[in-house]
């Protein structure tokens, strides 16, 4: 088989960890990874080449594929979520470099 990479970083100042999703466009296939936070970068390694769209959200779920949408009563914040703005083309034998998530 032919695959792709990603590489990339997350700006984020706070204590949770984070998760970065890979969905494919064509087949909704989706890809998971938690970001330690001391290191903040993370890869996508052995991906199938097609669209992407990248997001990314706090951990504060036991499950890291769901995210949490906070509760009412007592008050508990919904994780941060922030979607890249441009779709991805990974690429067979390619590694795709330089995408930088940044929560402010």
């Amino acid at each position: 088989q032919k695959f792709g990479s990603l590489k990339g970083k997350v700006s984020y100042k706070d204590m949770n960890n984070i998760i970065v999703r890979l969905t494919s466009v064509d087949s909704n296939n989706k890809y998971h990874i938690s970001v330690d936070m001391q290191d903040s970068s993370f890869i996508f390694q052995d991906i199938f080449p097609g669209e992407y769209i990248l997001d990314s959200y706090e951990s504060k779920q036991l499950n890291p594929e769901i995210y949490y949408s906070g509760v009412w009563e007592p008050f508990e914040r919904a994780a941060q979520f922030i979607i890249y703005p441009e779709n991805i083309d990974i690429r067979a034998h390619w590694i795709i470099e330089g995408i930088e998530i940044i929560y402010n």
